[in-house]
């Protein structure tokens, strides 16, 4: 009788109120750690991640069972979900710690970040999303609307009030980098690379045509750079 009033009660709880894999996870760790032989073997179970072996461990779970991975696959906007939200609670979190002491401590940390691995996965999923949209639209759509909402989610996190479009201080920083990564694929002797850079070259002059008088005001000082240097003839 406890077991099954249990169970009515995990299922008339309110969605967002917990009850379910991560409020169990979340309720047990809070227990395990305020035991210190537990938090020493945490300690050491993270300093044994190696992350040179998590390309072999992505090949198997593709490969090994493709069926289980695909029902893995379907799992994953939820644990993104979680991850994104453990992320966004982290960083509230740390706002309570003094700007020095995270100066010092999450200098450390970046230090130790492979950022070229995720910047070659962010142009490989980007080059994912290029190949799928050549079979259809709805890729594109709901890429364009994540977009979308994370501008919309990033405005709300600085504090700025979201008015229906791109943030400019957002969308000059991530251009800026865009088109340096751009210039470097297309030199690249790579030909993925090149033919990638060139695609986005043919999309961004379909933008061009349709905003020639604003395209006409930015392109200006990039000629004139481009007189400036060898690539001028």
């Amino acid at each position: 009788m406890e077991g099954t009033r249990g169970i009515r009660e995990v299922q008339g709880t309110p969605e967002g109120q917990g009850a379910g894999l991560l409020d169990a996870a979340a309720r047990v760790l809070r227990e395990l750690l305020r035991t210190p032989r537990f938090k020493q073997a945490v300690k050491i179970l993270l300093n044994s991640v190696d992350p040179e072996s998590a390309p072999e461990l992505a090949r198997t779970l593709v490969w090994e069972d493709t069926d289980l991975f695909l029902s893995l696959l379907s799992t994953l906007p939820r644990l993104l979900n979680a991850l994104v939200r453990l992320a966004l609670e982290l960083s509230e979190q740390l706002g309570n710690f003094t700007p020095d002491l995270l100066d010092a401590y999450l200098g450390r940390l970046l230090e130790e970040v492979d950022g070229e691995s995720a910047g070659e996965a962010l142009g490989q999923a980007a080059s994912l999303v290029g190949r799928v949209r050549e079979a259809g639209e709805a890729a594109e759509g709901s890429a364009s609307r994540l977009l979308e909402a994370v501008v919309r989610g990033y405005a709300r996190g600085i504090g700025r009030e979201w008015a229906g479009g791109l943030s400019a201080k957002v969308a000059l920083k991530a251009i800026t980098a865009a088109v340096s990564g751009l210039l470097e694929a297309a030199e690249s002797d790579d030909p993925a690379a090149r033919e990638a850079a060139l695609s986005f070259a043919r999309r961004l002059a379909d933008s061009v045509r349709e905003h020639p008088r604003a395209a006409r005001e930015l392109a200006a000082p990039l000629l004139e750079a481009w007189k400036g240097s060898e690539g001028w003839s």
